[in-house]
């Protein structure tokens, strides 16, 4: 977890420097485990749908894909949509 904490302060400190840019962080597995209580989602790849960001996860024999289009997330679990709204209910926590 250090490395990625590390790295994400490394972004967050480029996007300062760089006027108009801002970064997000999102935190996909425990928005997860909170929409379906199942916990332990790992990142597999998945297809790319061409439209947005697309996020492939596995967990307890369960597939999630989400994806994220101009401030809209969408989450299929075992292909059935099961959240659709503001994609910052998925952001990093402070630290």
């Amino acid at each position: 977890m250090g490395a990625s904490r590390r790295k994400r302060k490394k972004i967050k400190g480029a996007a300062r420097q760089t006027p108009g840019v801002s970064v997000v962080c999102f935190d996909f597995p425990r928005f997860l485990k909170r929409i379906t209580g199942i916990s332990g989602w790992k990142e597999v790849n998945g297809p790319d749908s061409g439209v947005g960001l697309d996020y492939w996860y596995r967990a307890g024999g369960h597939d999630a894909y989400v994806n994220v289009d101009q401030g809209v997330m969408t989450v299929s679990i075992d292909k059935e949509v099961v959240f659709e709204g503001d994609a910052d209910q998925a952001k990093c926590e402070e630290d």
